[in-house]
């Protein structure tokens, strides 16, 4: 290895010299696009084309201080890229590069999906803690009163969104005209997968608001859609607890009352599931 980096003048770093030249700096900048800081690129090429390295002689290689020397050993063993050769005195090698890149980006990738996994329930259950603070359900259902009214599309999808991403146990959604473009248009959030929610979409929607359908369909396609010939209301009810309803006729004359109400939820509920039972599966099919 050392011979054939020689041979094709890429000899990088010898043996107390520090100094670093263009093509040196751009192979480290090649391993910074890569994840390497500074040092731990320095040391990699020391290691690759000097060979196996004491820390010690590796900080008088590379320029890189002593006291960071073993700190930066230790991140580019955990990356795969440098490993310990077992001796009286622990000397460090690199690793093939022909493999070594490619495995250290696996592993960079699974530790970046793990932590953003962890993120994610994170957020999931401040945004919970935050909703309850926002809505006033800390020991009270909702300080805000029983009632809630919203007058734009844009409060009324809010307040939506915060009932069905927080849904619990079950919701159900009634779909139906009015046709409300800014809330098709907005990003939507999905509730956890385990939540069963369904959907009651009148036929009639399907047929003046084909693309409406189609991104409630898209959206939350992991859980089931039926069709109906035609629904009382427009709105859904969440855990036997809050309900939104949404009444008017168009984006300029639109409102949403949310009701907390175990009873009302409750109603809404039964009248759900009666009109479930004689509906029939929506399919993409029906949207075309």
């Amino acid at each position: 290895m050392l011979e054939a980096l020689k041979s094709q003048g890429l000899y990088i770093v010898r043996r107390y010299h520090y100094g670093v030249t263009t093509f040196q700096k751009k192979l480290i900048d090649s391993l910074a696009s890569l994840g390497l800081n500074t040092y731990e690129a320095k040391a990699y090429l020391s290691l690759l084309s000097s060979g196996p390295m004491t820390a010690s002689e590796l900080s008088r290689a590379s320029g890189i201080p002593r006291t960071r020397t073993y700190d930066v050993l230790a991140s580019l063993v955990e990356m795969g890229l440098v490993i310990v050769v077992p001796s009286r005195v622990k000397r460090f090698k690199a690793s093939d590069p022909k493999d070594s890149l490619l495995n250290m980006l696996y592993i960079k990738h699974q530790l970046y999906m793990k932590d953003l996994e962890e993120k994610k329930n994170l957020a999931k259950e401040l945004s919970k803690t935050l909703f309850k603070i926002s809505s006033g359900e800390g020991e009270e259902i909702s300080n805000r009163g029983p009632v809630e009214i919203y007058t734009t599309p844009s409060q009324i999808y809010r307040r939506y969104q915060t009932l069905i991403f927080h849904t619990e146990r079950e919701g159900y959604i009634f779909a139906k005209p009015p046709y409300l473009q800014t809330m098709t248009e907005m990003s939507y959030e999905l509730p956890p997968e385990d939540t069963p929610i369904r959907f009651l979409i009148s036929e009639d929607y399907i047929l003046t608001a084909p693309e409406a359908v189609k991104v409630i369909f898209t959206k939350y396609s992991r859980w089931e859609h039926r069709k109906v010939p035609s629904l009382p209301l427009k709105g859904g009810t969440f855990d036997e607890r809050s309900s939104i309803i949404i009444v008017g006729n168009g984006e300029d004359s639109v409102q949403g009352v949310v009701i907390h109400d175990s009873g009302f939820a409750k109603l809404l509920k039964d009248i759900f599931l009666s009109l479930w039972e004689k509906a029939e599966p929506l399919s993409r099919g029906d949207m075309v």
